[in-house]
């Protein structure tokens, strides 16, 4: 068991570049805010892109403060125009395919609305290669997935100061990439979408109420002692699982919720840590 990770309070998630295909329009292709009226072609357009962007960090920040979350990831910080080859995971692409981002530095002020309230940040990255050809984003298969994984590490550690990352579409049986980001860096916290067993000695790997997971399993934490997961709860029947996740956060798993509104599942979220809190003797996980 390799992963150290002490802080378990929760993780907020932000997608401010929405998920309606139906509201990337011209002038916002890249669905900001699932507004069809925004328009980030003008000097005035971009400007209220900044104000809202900033704004939504800042409300944001108000929800995981509340919540005494420990930081946050941004699923989508180089937007969601190009469905194919979404979520992008590439932080090195950002300003290249949402170039409203470089406007006044939008993106790293951003990110330091987070930092500056003394969160952690996060992305997400793909263990595949992100390419333009032919006139179309492609994900690709790499010869060499660890580096992919090193390098948008290394990029999002360096610019924004991040230490949380969400792995998307990685390949479970792969766990050779995430052994070799982990030791890398061993300083961050990586959440792989897809795991085995064995991936749990290097990281925390993801899982959803709604896909009825609602705890590390046994036999991993037989294997691993130390291992746990990180827990979706945006929706699913949370509080019908509440008694498992009280449990789950007792034992070191880690809750994910959505930070950017007052999700009805966030005040559950509390109970549930205060509950595991009460249980540990007033020691939060």
């Amino acid at each position: 068991m390799e992963l150290k990770w002490a802080d378990r309070r929760p993780i907020g998630a932000l997608f401010p570049a929405g998920s309606s295909p139906e509201l990337r329009m011209t002038r916002n292709p890249r669905g900001w805010f699932n507004d069809k009226s925004l328009d980030v072609t003008t000097p005035n357009g971009l400007a209220l892109f900044r104000r809202r962007l900033l704004s939504y960090a800042d409300f944001s920040v108000r929800i995981l403060k509340a919540m005494n979350a420990q930081g946050v990831i941004v699923w989508d910080i180089e937007g969601q125009e190009h469905v194919e080859v979404t979520y992008v995971g590439d932080p090195r692409a950002a300003t290249q395919m949402a170039p409203e981002l470089d406007y006044l530095n939008v993106v790293d002020e951003f990110f330091k609305r987070f930092r500056d309230a003394g969160l952690r940040v996060g992305v997400t990255v793909r263990p595949q290669k992100l390419s333009f050809k032919d006139g179309k984003w492609r994900q690709e298969t790499s010869d060499d997935p660890s580096r992919e994984l090193i390098d948008k590490i290394a990029f999002a550690k360096n610019r924004w100061g991040a230490t949380l990352f969400y792995i998307d579409s990685n390949d479970a049986y792969d766990t050779d990439s995430v052994k070799n980001a982990a030791r890398a860096f061993p300083d961050i916290l990586l959440i792989p979408e897809h795991e085995i067993s064995r991936t749990y000695a290097y990281a925390a790997p993801y899982g959803e109420v709604r896909g009825d997971y609602v705890s590390t399993p046994r036999l991993v934490r037989d294997l691993y002692p130390g291992a746990f997961s990180i827990i979706n709860v945006f929706d699913g029947n949370v509080a019908g699982a509440k008694p498992q996740l009280i449990e789950a956060v007792r034992r070191g798993d880690i809750l994910l919720f959505q930070a950017w509104w007052a999700n009805p599942n966030n005040p559950i979220v509390q109970a549930i840590y205060a509950a595991a809190a009460k249980q540990l003797e007033g020691v939060t996980p």
